[in-house]
């Protein structure tokens, strides 16, 4: 890893967006749903959870915040953003990736069992992206091109951060963990992604220690005031 990098980094998830798919849901609507995500806010949950980042993040004083274009990534970072002092850098290659629809989906067994298990829907995003990940959807990037992402947003912290900065970067699941595996950059690849696949809300601090990232810090925001 060139010195170049960064120091520290803070990799964030997004905090929890509002939902918005029906509690029984057609196969149809799910894939609607689906396409329609990037447009998601934050819950109240969720912006309280946003609150919360800030207050548990801010003593790393961050000094560059890389955000996710999407609106529920700017809406956690901007907390963060004001407690800091300064302002957030757009980041196109932080976006999530978009996961297309899982094969065979429409056969006349899987798309009458979701229909019927729609009580079951909110594990659909959860399920549709370790498919994303084990190459059993189609219509989506490939994990290829989501990983040469991850390289240009590593590319862009050694050409514009300096070696004794903390940058925090607020993203997505995925994203995070591309990211995540990016850097780290050792060990099996599928262990090392799911390792850094965060909840809403959860963040990971890395430090550079003898050339390589280490985690020297976990947590997540709360969704409830004490």
């Amino acid at each position: 890893m060139p010195r170049s990098i960064p120091k520290r980094l803070i990799l964030v998830r997004h905090a929890e967006p509002e939902f918005g798919l029906p509690r029984w849901c057609s196969l149809e609507r799910f894939h609607r749903w689906e396409a329609d995500e990037s447009e998601r806010s934050l819950s109240e949950r969720g912006r309280v959870q946003a609150d919360d980042l800030a207050r548990r993040l801010v003593g790393y004083r961050p000094s560059r915040l890389f955000v996710s274009p999407l609106p529920r990534a700017v809406q956690t970072a901007e907390p963060l953003a004001k407690a800091c002092g300064i302002e957030p850098v757009l980041c196109a290659d932080l976006r999530e990736a978009r996961f297309g629809t899982l094969f065979h989906a429409e056969s006349r067994l899987t798309a009458p069992l979701m229909r019927h298990l729609g009580c079951l829907s909110v594990l659909w995003p959860v399920l549709l992206r370790i498919a994303w990940l084990f190459w059993r959807t189609h219509g989506s990037p490939t994990r290829a091109s989501v990983a040469e992402r991850s390289r240009r947003v590593v590319a862009n912290l050694e050409e514009t951060c300096l070696s004794d900065e903390t940058v925090a970067l607020v993203g997505h699941g995925m994203m995070t963990a591309f990211l995540g595996a990016e850097v780290v950059g050792s060990g099996n690849r599928t262990t090392t992604l799911m390792r850094f696949m965060l909840k809403t809300g959860e963040y990971r601090i890395l430090e550079l220690q003898r050339g390589v990232f280490r985690e020297v810090q976990r947590g997540r925001g709360r969704m409830r005031t004490a």
